[in-house]
């Protein structure tokens, strides 16, 4: 499972995968802890990159 992840610093969206806790920002470096609610849920890759598609086309 694949989770877009809104960083609290630089506001970029990054995809990881769920199973790891914590993540770094590749754009700023800041470290990032997933907590429940703080990021959207995708069974596939794929589907995690149409809706960063989706986000940074607005």
């Amino acid at each position: 499972m694949y989770v877009v992840v809104d960083c609290p610093r630089c506001r970029g969206l990054f995809i990881k995968k769920l199973e790891w806790r914590s993540g770094t920002c590749p754009y700023c470096g800041c470290r990032v802890r997933l907590r429940p609610g703080a990021y959207r849920a995708f069974k596939s890759l794929g589907e995690a990159r149409a809706f960063m598609v989706r986000m940074r086309g607005r």
